[in-house]
């Protein structure tokens, strides 16, 4: 069911503009705060935040401070270490900017053609 609402969702998304990056970012973050698991269970768990974008954000910062402010009061919240997230950021096209996505994220793919995120999500 949860793949369901997940793929209908991706497929309602439609371009407009440039990305928000900064309410991904903290949007993302934020669902992690929700997690249903007592926090002495997270370090049984992968914490993954994985940030799909076409790299041209609409406020051209450093998004690194960003990234960590929200790891700190993410595991402040948590009150653990083990709430810590790890941030996948994957570029598509040819028209990102590849040094802002790498700074902000532990890991950064880039997939040139867009086309292929489907074969390679799943």
């Amino acid at each position: 069911a949860g793949r369901t609402i997940a793929l209908e969702r991706v497929n309602a998304m439609h371009i407009s503009g440039s990305t928000n990056l900064v309410a991904g970012v903290e949007t993302g973050f934020g669902q992690f705060t929700e997690l249903p698991v007592p926090t002495e269970e997270l370090a049984c768990y992968s914490q993954h935040l994985i940030v799909a974008t076409d790299g041209q954000p609409d406020n051209r910062m450093d998004y690194a401070p960003l990234v960590a402010e929200q790891q700190e009061a993410l595991v402040a919240t948590r009150a653990s270490l083990a709430a810590r997230v790890n941030v996948t950021a994957i570029g598509l096209g040819n028209q990102l900017d590849s040094e802002l996505l790498r700074n902000m994220a532990d890991t950064f793919l880039h997939m040139p053609d867009p086309g292929a995120v489907g074969p390679f999500m799943v």
